[in-house]
């Protein structure tokens, strides 16, 4: 009787636990189809949200040029000659660029005396941009605002973050937009695929930091290629998102540069920092341009700005020493920097360029 009366407690035991891990068991799968429907409804709003934020960039930009929409490319004819020029260029390397972007906020001034192109990438857990947006602008004399343009240019193939951006930029900076002061492009519609392709490991440099270097190459043409051929300034001035302008710096800048005769020198240097800082005048931005177009994936852009002075001016015959001294007088340094580098959080945190 004992005996029997161990098995019922067991056989009841046994019952009870297996209630109890069927009904754990419903609620985990209801908590799981909860959470999936919570992350479809989130995608749905946050498409609405991004429809949306086209839509009102569409709204601004019309504001600004009713025959313009944010939506629409750069008309082909307006690159037309520009490419032209770059035939030669493209015959030497087959990589399919495209530089028309797929979204524009706002519409720059023709011929400025001075654009300072930004590229900008996602980072994880940090966004430097606005604050450098700020300073740029901060930085700029009333009379000088209306001889400057800003482009920034969100080099990102996450079409949500490049919404968001122009969502947060356009929010921030409407007055500025709308005066044709700042202009906010997207990456261009089709994208060079084969770009990987040519990569390759040199300098002691990772995989992905080769990728990482590369693609800021990249940012970097589409960048210039877009302001060349849109509102051709007088010089134009290359810009990290992740750094602070000091006070006045675009008066020094011009101040110096306009000392010395433009025959004089390829580049000026105002930073110390990567690409930040380097103001080049009309014609060596072109010439620039060219040498991003045909070695973009060999080296580091600080690396190739060295190069593009070094192929003009020295000799088989000189020493290292001798070439340095040519190349400095070419690529010219102030005395200061003007811009200080405040950012922590690398952009190859962006997940393009984790390793495989």
């Amino acid at each position: 009787m004992r005996k029997f009366r161990q098995i019922c407690y067991a056989a009841a035991l046994f019952v009870v636990c297996f209630v109890l891990a069927t009904f754990t068991f419903v609620i985990r799968d209801n908590q799981r189809n909860t959470a999936k429907e919570y992350e479809i409804d989130k995608f749905v709003n946050r498409n609405k949200e991004n429809k949306n934020v086209i839509r009102k960039i569409e709204k601004v930009n019309k504001l600004i040029d009713p025959t313009t929409a944010a939506s629409k490319h750069i008309t082909t004819s307006k690159f037309s000659k520009f490419l032209e020029i770059g035939s030669t260029v493209n015959s030497l390397n087959n990589t399919n660029f495209n530089v028309k972007p797929r979204l524009r906020l706002g519409k720059l001034r023709k011929r400025p005396l001075v654009t300072i192109g930004v590229p900008s990438v996602l980072r994880r857990r940090h966004d430097y941009l606005q604050d450098t947006l700020r300073s740029l602008l901060k930085g700029l004399s009333d009379n000088l605002r209306k001889d400057v343009n800003i482009l920034v240019y969100v080099a990102e193939v996450n079409s949500t973050f490049v919404e968001e951006q122009m969502a947060a930029l356009l929010g921030n900076y409407f007055s500025e937009i709308q005066e044709g002061i700042v202009q906010v492009i997207g990456p261009p519609f089709k994208q060079p695929e084969d770009w990987e392709s040519k990569l390759f490991l040199n300098f002691g440099d990772s995989l992905s930091r080769v990728r990482w270097r590369s693609r800021q190459n990249l940012d970097m043409f589409n960048l210039l290629s877009y302001a060349i051929a849109t509102d051709d300034p007088q010089y134009f001035l290359m810009m990290e998102d992740d750094v602070l302008a000091n006070e006045g710096y675009m008066q020094d800048i011009l101040s110096y540069v306009e000392s010395k005769p433009t025959k004089s020198w390829d580049y000026c240097s105002f930073s110390s920092v990567g690409g930040a800082g380097k103001i080049f005048h009309r014609e060596s931005a072109r010439e620039f341009l060219a040498m991003l177009k045909l070695f973009w994936y060999a080296k580091p852009l600080d690396w190739l700005l060295w190069d593009f002075v070094r192929v003009k001016v020295c000799g088989y015959s000189d020493t290292s020493d001798i070439c340095d001294e040519k190349i400095e007088k070419r690529a010219r340094k102030y005395f200061a920097p003007l811009f200080k580098h405040t950012g922590v959080v690398s952009s190859r945190t962006n997940p393009m360029f984790d390793n495989r």
